[in-house]
């Protein structure tokens, strides 16, 4: 009987394996149809993809000396020192108040007026003007005048005869 077992196992298998075989030909003939079905295009069209939007043009200042600020900058490349926002603006990243020698400030190109880097002598009557300006709206003093800074502070301490304990001792 093992034999028969035998043969009638390996015709199953002969079996299957021509069912297996004669399913995936079929396949491929019918995907082969399939795409032969499929309509040429008559010209090639490439898919419309929207226009990119341009990138605005920046003019890029490179911070040289200490004591650059925005509003100096924008002074000298855009006429105004009040587009000193439209600067933090173009540079996000830039933390307005903590500005570093060599950090790079864009300016943006609609705001320009001068392209030609910012000289030394600028930073230094701008900082001289603000000085000038700060110390003018104070109110003018004579040059004798000695102002103190601080003043000695009254303050009642306690007696020793009072009763109250001292929190320190003194130094021998």
């Amino acid at each position: 009987m093992s034999t028969v077992w035998k043969i009638i196992a390996q015709s199953l298998l002969v079996l299957i394996l021509l069912c297996v075989l004669n399913c995936s030909t079929q396949q491929k003939t019918h995907t082969r149809q399939k795409v032969q079905e499929l309509p040429v295009p008559e010209t090639p069209t490439e898919p419309e993809s929207p226009l990119p939007t341009p990138e605005p043009g920046f003019y890029i200042h490179r911070v040289r000396w200490p004591g650059e600020t925005l509003s100096i900058i924008a002074q000298w490349y855009t006429g105004s020192w009040k587009n000193w926002k439209a600067l933090s603006n173009a540079n996000p990243k830039l933390n307005p108040n903590r500005i570093f020698i060599n950090d790079n400030i864009l300016i943006p190109e609609d705001l320009l007026k001068s392209h030609k880097p910012m000289p030394l002598s600028f930073l230094s009557s701008s900082i001289r003007k603000k000085s000038v300006q700060s110390s003018q709206s104070k109110k003018p003093s004579n040059e004798n005048d000695v102002t103190e800074m601080f003043e000695p502070i009254e303050a009642d301490l306690p007696s020793i005869e009072s009763g109250k304990v001292e929190l320190f001792e003194p130094i021998e």
